[in-house]
């Protein structure tokens, strides 16, 4: 995590602006306010309220207020979701949520919940919607959502440029976002890779694991390993 969060606050501009796409508490936002500085944004979404709250507390700890957190979810469309009522992450063994919280003898990965059917609701926006400019990176850790979040967000990506770091997914994590949140054929068939190829972005590849948890860390009393999902680096050409 550490490695990844240095080499993203490298193309952080101070006085520009951040999108932190599923911020869970704040693990990068903090720190990409403080390179943005007091003139910069932070748009640090986490649609989970648990989380949401922690992210909030953060910011008033730090004194960052130019963080502007936000419980929504990104999507395609602006609308309601849910969240999954399952725990999807392998943190618990597929238990309901609810019982999971309420199991002592369970190590909850709280950040890893998705997008689903049976949890919380929340309202989705697009990115686009916002208007943003000045945008120098977008950070994107949203368990299987990547395809509709960045469907919504063309527009900005078009206009700013910005460096993107996301996860690809396992095909089985994202087949069941996709299916849960009766996506439209037209995101389904959307290509985030080719999309980007198109604007002259180039993709690096930076490893197996999400951007929160150093590679091949293991969680959970299942012992399960977040394998199967790949650290992203899409350069704009400006950056390369």
């Amino acid at each position: 995590m550490l490695g990844m969060r240095s080499l993203l606050l490298d193309d952080v501009r101070q006085g520009s602006v951040v999108v932190d796409a599923g911020a869970n508490m704040g693990d990068f936002t903090i720190f990409f306010a403080a390179a943005a500085g007091p003139t910069g944004a932070v748009y640090a979404f986490e649609p989970q309220a648990r989380m949401y709250q922690l992210l909030c507390t953060n910011m008033i700890i730090n004194g960052l207020l130019q963080i502007q957190p936000m419980r929504n979810a990104l999507s395609h469309e602006p609308g309601q979701l849910q969240l999954s009522g399952k725990v999807t992450d392998g943190s618990a063994g597929g238990m309901a949520y609810k019982d999971a919280d309420r199991n002592d003898k369970v190590n909850l990965n709280y950040g890893g919940m998705r997008l689903g059917v049976g949890g919380e609701t929340v309202q989705a926006i697009t990115l686009d919607s916002l208007n943003l400019t000045d945008v120098s990176l977008i950070k994107v850790d949203i368990q299987g959502a990547e395809k509709p979040m960045f469907y919504g967000a063309q527009e900005t990506i078009k206009r700013n440029l910005p460096v993107i770091a996301y996860e690809k997914q396992e095909l089985a994590m994202a087949a069941a976002v996709d299916a849960e949140l009766h996506l439209p054929q037209h995101v389904k068939d959307f290509n985030v890779e080719v999309f980007l190829k198109a604007l002259g972005y180039t993709t690096q590849d930076a490893g197996y694991d999400n951007i929160m948890w150093p590679a091949g860390r293991q969680w959970g009393t299942s012992g399960a390993t977040a394998t199967g999902r790949r650290r992203m680096l899409a350069l704009p050409p400006r950056r390369r």
